[in-house]
């Protein structure tokens, strides 16, 4: 191989790794945010629940 033969293939993998790079921080931050999303309404339920539990027994204590 030639000295440009190999800078070329040098330059060709440094932006193929850079891409690949870019795309998976990309796919990570898609990832996490679906499940902060998905963690946050898991929390928001177990608040109504117990929101609904304490009524319950308020609502059953003053009968």
């Amino acid at each position: 191989m030639e000295t440009w033969e190999i800078v070329l293939l040098t330059l060709a993998s440094l932006v193929a790794i850079r891409s690949l790079a870019t795309l998976m921080r990309k796919r990570r931050d898609q990832i996490l945010e679906s499940v902060q999303k998905q963690v946050n309404e898991y929390r928001e339920k177990q608040k109504a629940a117990e929101r609904r539990a304490r009524q319950k027994k308020q609502q059953e204590d003053a009968a």
